[in-house]
């Protein structure tokens, strides 16, 4: 089975307009008839048309919870204050720490990082045996 676009995407280099680029999305366009929408993106700029040509301006806005999660995000809670922070590290690369309050969302700086080593997982209601 053949599978023919229904969106064209045509991207440019960053920041390098998208005139020429909207033009060759055009043409692209009309060479396909089963393609009924187009975008063009340089990275700052994006425009959707039609197979029109016409702007579609009416397109919601992009969402951070449509973007995909890159963090693993943990509660901590210190116990000594009470106060509640957010540890996060990226999905790919745990050394890359970030702290931040989970109240005010400031980052904490911080000069020394150790290693703590986790045993298993806990319920909060029945105790359980943790394995390692």
């Amino acid at each position: 089975m053949n599978w023919i676009p229904y969106i064209f995407a045509e991207i440019k280099r960053f920041d390098t307009g998208i005139e020429d680029a909207t033009a060759q999305l055009i043409s692209y366009m009309e060479a396909d008839p089963s393609v009924r929408l187009g975008i063009v993106t340089d990275g700052l700029e994006v425009k959707c048309i039609d197979r029109q040509g016409e702007v579609l301006n009416d397109l919601p806005k992009c969402r951070p919870q449509f973007l995909p999660e890159t963090k693993d995000k943990r509660l901590y809670m210190n116990l000594k204050n009470g106060k509640k922070y957010i540890y996060a590290t990226e999905l790919d690369d745990s050394e890359n720490v970030e702290i931040y309050d989970s109240e005010t969302g400031l980052f904490v700086e911080y000069d020394l990082k150790s290693s703590i080593p986790l045993i298993g997982n806990g319920v909060a209601v029945v105790p359980i045996t943790a394995d390692e």
